[in-house]
């Protein structure tokens, strides 16, 4: 019994398109159709469902997440996120951490949500 691992993470948004966007486009994910007849759309990481999104009719807020500070994501080639984050005017942060033995890279979804990226430093 326990909690075996992260299965997904759930986000309300007015913005569909540009968040399907930013997780497909930017981050790499694929979309694959919702079970339930709701608006929205669900995006895998290979076989792993990652992020289900929801329509909203209203904000759910401004750029803060509330009590919920980010979500992260393992992550590969550095140069290849920066410059997708780039070419799609997302604001980012680079912080490489030998001691952790990574490099992430920080920035918002167009909802707002943090996302934190974790690429291993190789050699």
């Amino acid at each position: 019994m326990g909690v075996h691992g992260l299965d997904h993470v759930n986000i309300d948004t007015t913005r569909l398109d540009e968040t399907v966007a930013f997780y497909t486009d930017v981050l790499g994910m694929t979309v694959r159709p919702k079970p339930s007849g709701n608006p929205g759309a669900w995006l895998y990481v290979g076989e792993q469902a990652a992020v289900h999104i929801n329509v909203v009719t209203e904000p759910t807020g401004s750029d803060s997440t509330g009590a919920f500070n980010h979500v992260a994501f393992d992550a590969s080639d550095v140069d290849g996120l920066v410059a997708a984050l780039a070419a799609g005017n997302h604001p980012h942060a680079v912080s490489e951490r030998r001691d952790l033995g990574i490099t992430q890279v920080f920035t918002r979804d167009p909802n707002g949500v943090a996302v934190e990226l974790n690429v291993p430093i190789e050699g």
